[in-house]
């Protein structure tokens, strides 16, 4: 008998490497001992069965050693154990003549893990049976013993995720046509036993199949229809997990792309049937996947096309079977072509044989004259192509406009934008048309920013007096005009010359256009009151309702109006010798004026400020021949002071609430004097004054000098101008008025030269006033032929005549003996041997005009003059003598004295000291020099310049007689 399996199992142990023991899998030596052993192995197990024994006793080898021959990758060859639900595939089936499994198919599941069983290892007379023994553990050759085998390779709880990264993986070097041969085993329904459309798989077995890559899948711009022709190695194959569809059969293959399955024959298709894909609907396929197409491709080919016109064809027949949501989603899709090649939206068209839209709308809201047959025209219109304007179409063209006013030709104007605007303004200057689409529109974005509660109440009154509905901010009417204002589509003037004299003044900065925003654009009555900074229309309206809508019932705004006022002004300066251009100034003019004068009354603070700042040192008023800024007026001016001050114009005082707002004063100030000055010097520029010139100049100097001394005060003298002897205007501090006619005219040289006398007509007095210098103080201060000697101090000479006792008289009144100042002058003069003196008394007070310093008026009242007749005393002995030092006082002999050569001092007076008893200042003419004592410092210098007395004493002046006074003497 033999060996029972149960004890077979166990003595197999000191057959297998013990390090087997935890291994599923090894590799096997295919050495002919072994390969005999692993024969003779499965013949035992095999012939159990045969003496009657346990028909099932090969589970006493379940996951005990490795006896399952395998065949791997390679065709390398391994040893299993024998398990359930093993990763194998038997090859064949039980009592089968060859092997059912083609090699491209076993191959790849070879390749992708699976073990194919190797029926080689069994003898022939017992592969049979062993095949018997293991169909409850290998997987059958069907397809979904196929399925299992791959399914089992695998973790049992893999995430679909991490399925289809695994799967993908293993697939990555199985080639095309590989994966067709094993596609289309799995689909034969010999293979899948019975019909796929019949049978019903596991999910299990549905989510592997769907997870293989082996689908072919069209590849985008393909060309080719026939399926045939183009399979294995021209294939890109894909799995099934992302959503996938067979195409309609009308589909041409140029337009599908990898969204769509490929079928090489009808088996193809039950399969792709059992894993869920399905034939698009016709409907579908236009909106999900042709439209899509359209859109993102920029031209067409003739495939698209074709589609297109297809999809007008069957239109009655599609939206039928889809419904009018169908309809309404297709009319939101972007696939027809415009005559300009662009592919936009059915609903964004216009029909091309609706009359009343001619001239409104461009060839980009027209399709394309390829779907403009009858057929195509009635699915259009279905789809939503529009047989008339809405609020929106005319935002649209609205826009339009603005773009191609932008796009400008060479010539700075876009005559197309312009003719094209006028068509639209003509289209809405219509108030039965104008009315019907503010009650038509809705949906559109608020005009809150737009407008303002002025311009709402203004539009609101007008509609309630015509009968027509209110505007609201938040209603969709109100919100079309707001943004209707905003876009630059209205036909505005442009002049050709702009030196034309009938035309409104323009900013020249200004870019040329041909169109404008409302907001920024007034009728053409208005031109005058704002070309400058707003664009003119270039027609008249009809609908009052529009021109109220767009604002136009509005005062023109208060800074438009400044700015025009200030163009005018500029513009005057090139045309003030045209008629034409004046005529219409005295029509502007007052109206501008009166705008102004309105505004100011109800405008804000900030506007009234930006206004004022504005005209500011600007020219901007009228005043009958020119324009001129606000500080050149007054209400009360001088005759004579134009061109440079004026008063205000009889026909503006009825604006004088106005003027008064903007700075215009009662009447002129000292700087506004001054400042005429200033504009005539800067007018003449060195140029000699014409009479009328310099009347004015004379009359302005004498109005400043007759002002109060608080106002002068005020005034900035280095900016006051005054006329010079030659004409010619000069600044008032750099002038020299003529105090001294006799001695100006001895005086040559440089010393003339530098001089700029004052006209003669301005006068001494008034040109002292207003800052001219003294000719006389000129000359002091040049100190021409002066210079200073040393002088004694005031404080000795009151102390030398407080000592000397014999000089004063004890009695009533304490009075000096005065007349003892001649006797020591006598004794001076006998000291330096004079043989003859007279001593004159001048009881007269003479006038101070022609002296030689203003300051010495003071001196000439009565005077005693003393003569030394033939002896002239030395400069510098004279300035000796002055001295009041002690020590001469104690000189007794000549070795004591000094003075006159060694002698010495006398002793009974005080010599020429003793004259300061009779005068503050003693003047002494010797020989050409003429010296003035002045110890106090108040007959040059005011007593106010004692910072420059020098040591000595007060400063003693000495002039040249021979210059200053040989007249005078």
């Amino acid at each position: 008998s033999k060996l029972d399996c149960r004890w077979f199992v166990k003595m197999l142990s000191c057959m297998f490497p013990s390090e087997w023991a935890d291994i599923p899998e090894v590799r096997w030596d295919t050495s002919y001992k072994s390969t005999a052993w692993i024969s003779n192995l499965w013949d035992y197990i095999v012939s159990l069965a045969e003496i009657g024994q346990d028909e099932n006793d090969v589970h006493y080898f379940v996951d005990s050693y490795q006896i399952v021959p395998c065949l791997v990758g390679g065709d390398d060859k391994i040893l299993m154990k024998l398990a359930r639900n093993m990763p194998v595939v038997s090859p064949m089936k039980p009592r089968a003549e060859t092997d059912f499994f083609p090699g491209a198919v076993s191959d790849v599941l070879k390749g992708i893990g699976v073990r194919m069983l190797d029926v080689s290892a069994f003898s022939d007379d017992k592969k049979d049976g062993a095949l018997g023994k293991l169909q409850d553990y290998v997987q059958p050759p069907t397809t979904l013993g196929v399925l299992k085998a791959i399914m089992y390779s695998l973790p049992a709880d893999v995430e679909d995720d991490d399925l289809i990264r695994r799967i993908a993986m293993r697939f990555k070097y199985v080639s095309n046509t590989a994966k067709e041969k094993f596609r289309e085993f799995l689909r034969d329904p010999a293979n899948m036993e019975g019909n796929a459309e019949q049978i019903e798989l596991e999910s299990d077995m549905i989510r592997i199949l769907r997870a293989l890559p082996i689908y072919p899948v069209y590849v985008s711009g393909e060309a080719c229809n026939d399926n045939k022709t183009n399979r294995g190695g021209q294939n890109e194959y894909t799995d099934l997990t992302d959503e996938r569809f067979l195409p309609p059969t009308f589909a041409d293959t140029a337009l599908l792309d990898s969204k769509f399955v490929k079928t090489f024959h009808r088996q193809d298709s039950e399969l792709l049937s059992l894993l869920g894909v399905k034939v698009m609907p016709s409907s579908v396929f236009y909106e999900s996947h042709i439209c899509p197409r359209i859109n993102e491709t920029c031209s067409w080919n003739t495939a698209e096309e074709s589609a297109i016109h297809k999809l007008f064809e069957d239109f009655p027949k599609l939206s039928k079977e889809a419904g009018d949501d169908w309809v309404h989603r297709m009319s939101e899709k972007v696939y027809i072509s415009n005559r300009l090649g662009k592919n936009i939206r059915p609903k964004d068209l216009f029909d091309p044989e609706a009359p009343a839209l001619n001239g409104l709308i461009d060839e980009s809201m027209l399709p394309d004259k390829r779907f403009c047959n009858s057929g195509t025209l009635v699915s259009l219109r279905a789809l939503g192509m529009k047989t008339r304007l809405t609020c929106d179409d005319v935002i649209q063209i609205a826009s339009q406009i603005e773009s191609m006013a932008k796009q400008q030709n060479s010539t700075g104007i876009c005559e197309g934008a312009q003719k094209r605007g006028a068509a639209l303004l003509n289209f809405l200057d219509n108030e039965d048309t104008f009315v019907n689409l503010l009650r038509e529109n809705q949906n559109r974005k608020t005009s809150e920013e737009f407008y303002d509660a002025d311009e709402l109440e203004s539009i609101n009154n007008f509609s309630e007096e015509h009968g027509f509905p209110s505007l609201d901010l938040d209603s969709p009417e109100g919100r079309f005009i707001a943004e209707l204002k905003e876009i630059a589509w209205l036909p505005v003037e442009y002049p050709n010359d702009l030196d034309n004299v009938s035309a409104p003044p323009r900013n020249n900065n200004r870019k040329e256009i041909s169109v404008a925003a409302p907001r920024a654009v007034r009728p053409k009555e208005d031109a005058w009151l704002c070309s400058y900074t707003m664009e003119v229309l270039y027609t008249n309206l009809r609908s009052d309702l529009l021109m109220t809508c767009f604002g136009w019932g509005q005062p023109v705004p208060i800074v438009v109006v400044t700015f025009q006022i200030l163009a005018l002004a500029k513009t005057y300066e090139s045309h003030s010798d045209s008629q034409a251009y004046r005529q219409q100034l005295a029509i502007a003019i007052p109206r501008c004026y009166g705008l102004l004068d309105a505004h100011f009354h109800d405008s804000s603070v900030d506007e009234k400020e930006k206004v004022l700042v504005m005209l500011s040192q600007r020219s901007w008023l009228w005043v009958g021949d020119t324009f001129v800024t606000t500080d050149q007026v007054a209400f009360e001016a001088p005759e004579n002071a134009r061109p440079y001050l004026f008063s205000v114009p009889q026909e503006l005082m009825c604006y004088s609430n106005l003027l008064k707002n903007c700075g215009v004063r009662d009447m002129f100030s000292a700087q506004d004097f001054v400042k005429a000055t200033i504009d005539l010097k800067e007018k003449l520029d060195g140029s000699v004054a014409s009479a009328r010139q310099l009347d004015l100049a004379v009359g302005m100097a004498k109005l400043l000098s007759r002002l109060p001394e608080e106002d002068l005060a005020n005034v900035d003298m280095s900016r006051l101008h005054l006329p010079a002897r030659d004409g010619t205007v000069h600044r008032a501090m750099d002038m020299t008025f003529d105090d001294a006619p006799w001695l100006s005219a001895i005086v040559t040289g440089r010393t003339r030269a530098r001089q700029i006398f004052v006209h003669n007509d301005v006068g001494n007095e008034t040109a002292r006033v207003l800052g001219a210098k003294s000719f006389r103080e000129v000359m002091t201060a040049y100190q021409n032929g002066m210079a200073k000697l040393p002088c004694v101090k005031s404080e000795s000479l009151a102390q030398l005549l407080a000592e000397r006792s014999g000089y004063r008289k004890k009695g009533r009144n304490g009075c000096i003996e005065d007349c003892r100042a001649l006797i020591d002058l006598l004794e001076l003069a006998e000291l330096n041997s004079a043989k003859n003196v007279s001593i004159m008394f001048d009881h007269r007070s003479h006038g101070c005009e022609s002296l030689i310093h203003p300051m010495l008026g003071q001196a000439q009242g009565p005077a005693v003059v003393v003569c030394f007749h033939d002896t002239i005393i030395d400069v510098d002995e004279l300035v000796r003598l002055s001295s009041p030092s002690r020590y001469f006082m104690a000189g007794i002999s000549g070795e004591k004295g000094c003075g006159f050569g060694g002698k010495a001092f006398p002793r009974s007076g005080l010599g020429l000291c003793g004259a300061w008893r009779l005068s503050d200042t003693v003047q002494v003419l010797v020989g050409n020099q003429m010296v003035f004592f002045d110890p106090t410092g108040e007959f040059f210098y005011n007593g106010s310049a004692q910072d420059e007395i020098n040591d000595d004493g007060a400063t003693v002046t000495s002039t040249d007689a021979n210059e200053s006074i040989t007249n005078e003497s």
